[in-house]
């Protein structure tokens, strides 16, 4: 066994890495149904995010989501609300 003070910086980055590694896929359709999601448009270039929600099955049951798509517009659209 190998003790605390004896792990070396490079040790403890790769456990880091180990715990804090981010997963990436691509879905092939859209975002399950959800209610209170952030839906933002990014300033700085044509994507769209939207993170978060929940979903309301019944008075017992819910689901909360913690996911995050990323959206590419093809072109930039702008809306006017009126």
């Amino acid at each position: 066994m190998v003790r605390r003070s004896e792990l070396t910086r490079s040790d403890y980055r790769r456990a880091w890495e180990a715990e804090h590694a981010v997963t990436q896929e691509v879905v092939g359709g859209p975002p399950s149904r959800r209610a209170n999601a952030s839906f933002i448009a990014c300033p700085v270039s044509d994507h769209l995010w939207l993170f978060g929600g929940e979903y309301f099955h019944s008075e017992t049951r819910c689901e909360f989501y913690a996911d995050l798509f990323v959206s590419r517009s093809p072109a930039r659209i702008q809306l006017t609300l009126s």
